[in-house]
Formats: structure tokens, C-alpha cells, sequence
């Protein structure tokens, strides 16, 4: 019988937690997270991004340690799969031709050049590409999906281009590099908490994912089973928080505060739901909250507002028509457990919402404790990931007591080359006529951006 279990090794650089975990798929495809460890985050990360690399490098390696430790000192994490929720993520939208003149036929090599010149013309010189998803191709100008076999006049090919911040990129490569972590796959870490509580069935039929964390609230949407669209807005749970210590609170005294009595609704929407379950003549002795309780109520309610507004802008901005999400919102994230935030979001956006549902995602083995919606990036981590980042002996999920095998380390990557195919003659990529979008659209999209330049930390 083989004791040596094939583990992923994932990281959630979070705002409020850095979580490093180790985990597997059964058979049947269900997640078993079968140890995490994590360090709570100050000002070494901020809004998703790495600010003190030799600090951030060191407890990536303690947790490392810790890790390790509970399964077998033999063995050693060679692979680890990072979700990126870097606040400076931009959208781009991208899109390159070719002229075949029907004498071609259309191959993965000929994909692959079009999608090159279309990074080349529409990746900004700042930013480095952490995703891309093919919207669509247009061949001799009709919607296609694979166009591979045919021999058209002309080859269109239109892309979602996810980038962010050379620099920030570069922070979190040192700190990962200082802690002994060589091969790291970056995943962005919005698509990881989509695959963890989106069915088939809501990729198809469209669904908004809000992953709610500490320092950055993440959203992407899909539609026809393809991510159309993602942002990362610069605020989250700790803005909260920190607007509640006006109260003359310490930090952690206001976090829980916020935790225990904060609400997203605002305490006159709270007396409507009250009514509604009441008699005409309990509804009389029903009165206001206390002046105290009425200025928690008003601080949380502003940044929470501010939040979904943020949010439902750029549901507007992304060009998806909001009537044909069928699936509407879905929300997860440690910040997500905040009382009426669920209801907020329904009443602002007038979208069915629902609390993700990470059970059915994991083993039955695996800890109650991981069905928490904070865990939703890191089950779809291992999801996304390929098993061989670390090996150990097989983990019950149920004793401590561990046989002691010996380990190998992770088989080094094959360094795959490709000679660059000869550039064919294009036509001027299509350019986007500005003219027609609405005004509207436009001002959401540069109030935006200069959100986005502002420095809160």
C-alpha cells in the first residue's frame, strides 16, 4: 500500500491573515485541507499588497515550518499556488486580427501569435499580466469559441487581460524568495473563490462572486462560462475597524465591537424588518436604538454602503447586462459574515443574494472548521492546483499520530521552448467606439481609477 501522499501547498496573502495550508483532492474531487496555519497581519500587508518584504519573507517561512511539522520532517513544499488580490488589478480589455486569406488553417500556433500581439499592444509598460480569459473569436467577422480547423479571410481574437503593479509583483516574488520558495504559480485569487462556490450551472446562466476580505473587497462575474470581468476595490473589513476607533477604542476593541454588534443595515431599516414581524400593538412600544448603539449602527452603515456602492458601479461598469446574471450575487470572505450585509446588497442592487456554501466543496473528513466563508480562496486554490508541490505520508483528517515515511522532493519544472512563428500580415486592431458608451458608464469608470490612486491606507 502507498503511504506517501501528493500534497498542494496554497497561500492567501490576505490584509487581516496570512494563511499557508497544505491540502488534496479525493478521488470524488472533493478538497481535504489537512493542516493550515496562519499569522495575523498588521501593516506588512496592505490592501493585498507586500509592504515589508524581509518580514512577510519570515513568516511565510515560520508557517512553512509549522506546516511541516504535522506531517513528517522528510518532507519539504517545493510548489505553492499564491491567490493575488492586489488592489492596483486592472481589467483590460484587449483585441488583435490577422489576415489568412483562406489559405491557412487556423492552429493552436496561430492562437497563440494573435494573442501575443494583442498583449504587446494593450499591456501598459507598469503592469504585469497574472491572467488572461478569451472572451471570444470573430471569424470573417462571426462569434466563434474555438476556431481551430477552420481557414478563414480573417481571425479575430478578444481577451479579459488581468494586470497589476510590476512592482507589487515584484514585493511578493522577494519575500516568497527569501523564505526558500522557489517555484511559486500565481492564481488570482478572485477566480480561485469563484471556483469554490460557483456551480457549472452559475458560470453558465452568470453570477457576481464578492470575495469581502480585510483590506480589499474582490468581485469578478461570469457569464456564458467565462470570467468577463474582475476588480478589486480598495477597501474591506479593517476600514471598518478603523473608522469605529473614532469612538476612542483601540483597534482590536474595535474589531470586536464590530463583529459583535456591528450591522450593515442601517438601524431604520432594521425597525422595518422589526415591524413586520410584529402586532399593531407591540409596534407602539418598539422604539429607536439608544444614542450610543444609533452611532455604531451609523459608522458601520457608512463604510458598508460606501462598499456595495462601489460594487454595484462596477457591476454597471463591466458591460454585463445585470438582467441576464441569473444566478445573482454570491458573497464569501472573512468579511462576509458581517450581519446585513446580505440584505444591504439586495436592496441596492435589486439582484437575488445568497452566502456562499463551501460543504459540498470539501471531503468528509476535512474539519468543520474550513466550511468558513475566510477559506473560500484557499479551497479553490487547491482546486485550481496540480497535486506534487509537497509529498508526505497519508494524512486520516482524523489522528495525530502520522507513519514516518520517506520523502522526494518535487520533480523539477521542464523548461518548455517554442520557436516564435513567423508574423503574418494584420489589419489595425478594432478600436472601441467611444462615442457610443453611455456617460455614465464613463464617469463610474474614471471615479474609479482615481479611487484607486489614493493612498488610505
Amino acid at each position: 500500500m502507498n503511504n506517501v501522499q501528493s500534497y498542494i501547498a496554497v497561500l492567501d496573502p490576505g490584509s487581516s491573515n496570512l494563511i499557508l495550508s497544505l491540502g488534496y483532492k479525493d478521488d470524488m474531487g472533493k478538497v481535504n485541507i489537512v493542516s493550515s496555519k496562519s499569522r495575523p497581519i498588521d501593516t506588512e500587508i496592505r490592501r493585498g499588497v507586500v509592504q515589508n518584504v524581509d518580514q512577510v519573507g519570515l513568516m511565510v517561512e515560520e508557517l512553512m515550518r509549522e506546516l511541516l511539522r504535522d506531517l513528517d520532517r522528510g518532507c519539504s513544499i517545493d510548489r505553492v499556488y499564491v491567490g493575488l488580490n492586489l488592489y492596483s488589478t486592472q481589467c483590460i480589455d484587449s483585441s488583435e486580427k490577422l489576415n489568412l486569406n483562406s489559405q491557412e488553417l487556423i492552429t493552436e500556433e496561430i492562437l497563440s501569435e494573435l494573442f501575443d500581439d494583442a498583449i504587446a499592444r494593450s499591456l501598459p509598460e507598469n503592469k504585469e499580466m497574472i491572467a488572461h480569459f478569451e472572451q471570444e473569436y470573430l471569424v470573417d467577422g462571426f462569434p466563434c469559441l474555438n476556431p481551430k480547423g477552420e481557414r478563414p479571410d480573417s481571425l479575430e481574437g478578444r481577451y479579459k487581460l488581468i494586470a497589476a503593479r510590476t512592482q507589487y509583483m515584484k514585493n511578493l516574488e522577494n519575500s516568497l524568495s527569501n523564505a526558500g520558495l522557489k517555484d511559486c504559480r500565481n492564481i488570482l485569487g478572485i477566480q480561485a473563490s469563484a471556483e469554490a462556490v460557483l456551480s457549472e450551472e452559475d458560470k453558465n446562466k452568470g453570477a457576481v462572486v464578492i470575495d469581502f476580505g480585510g483590506g480589499t473587497t474582490s468581485m469578478c462575474i461570469y457569464k456564458d462560462n467565462v470570467l468577463r470581468y474582475v476588480c478589486v476595490i480598495p477597501y474591506g473589513g479593517k476600514n471598518i475597524s478603523r473608522d469605529l476607533k473614532q469612538l476612542n477604542l483601540s483597534f482590536s476593541q474595535a474589531e470586536s465591537l464590530k463583529l459583535e454588534e456591528g450591522t450593515a443595515l442601517h438601524y431604520t431599516e432594521l425597525m422595518k424588518k422589526e415591524a413586520l414581524n410584529k402586532t399593531e400593538e407591540e409596534i407602539r412600544f418598539f422604539s429607536e436604538p439608544l444614542h450610543d448603539d444609533k452611532e455604531i449602527n451609523e459608522i458601520v452603515v457608512a463604510r458598508s454602503e460606501e462598499i456595495v456602492e462601489n460594487i454595484w458601479a462596477q457591476i454597471i461598469y463591466s458591460g454585463v447586462e445585470v438582467g441576464k446574471i441569473g444566478s445573482g450575487i454570491i458573497i464569501c470572505g472573512g468579511a462576509s459574515k458581517m450581519d446585513g450585509l446580505e440584505d444591504l446588497l439586495r436592496i441596492k442592487t435589486q439582484m437575488p443574494v445568497r452566502k456562499s456554501d463551501l460543504s459540498c466543496r470539501l471531503s468528509s473528513s476535512c474539519r468543520v472548521e474550513f466550511q468558513d466563508p475566510a477559506y473560500a480562496q484557499t479551497i479553490g486554490l487547491i482546486m485550481l492546483g496540480e497535486k506534487g508541490g509537497c509529498r508526505g505520508p497519508v494524512h486520516s483528517g482524523q489522528s495525530k499520530e502520522q507513519p514516518r515515511q520517506a520523502t522526494l522532493p518535487m520533480e523539477e519544472l521542464e523548461e518548455i521552448t517554442q520557436k516564435a512563428p513567423q508574423k503574418r500580415p494584420k489589419t489595425e486592431a478594432a478600436k472601441p467606439n467611444k462615442k457610443n458608451k453611455e456617460k455614465l458608464i464613463s464617469k463610474i469608470g474614471n471615479i474609479f481609477d482615481d479611487l484607486m490612486k489614493q493612498g488610505d491606507y
